[in-house]
């Protein structure tokens, strides 16, 4: 009986920690994503580009502009090319 109580306890905080790890995440992501000038490339301010190569390089952009699939395409980068990944 005393077993299974702490092994509850240690699996609600080890839920609680991973929550919170999860939310913290998804929360500085949204930070970043909507700080001014995370949107902007330095490519833009080229004054040799034109108008349609400045639109082709916001368009390669597009996908960042959603939160969840921007954290979970840099979770999925950062999981494939970690030094954990490649042990």
């Amino acid at each position: 009986m005393l077993g299974r109580n702490i092994a509850r306890k240690m699996a609600r905080h080890g839920l609680a920690i991973a929550a919170t790890a999860l939310l913290g995440g998804l929360l500085s992501t949204a930070l970043v994503r909507l700080a001014p000038g995370f949107d902007v490339d330095e490519a833009e301010l080229d004054p040799h580009l034109n108008s349609e190569s400045v639109r082709a390089l916001r368009q390669a952009r597009l996908d960042q502009h959603n939160i969840f699939r921007f954290s979970v395409r840099r979770t999925e980068t950062w999981a494939l090319h970690s030094r954990w990944a490649n042990r």
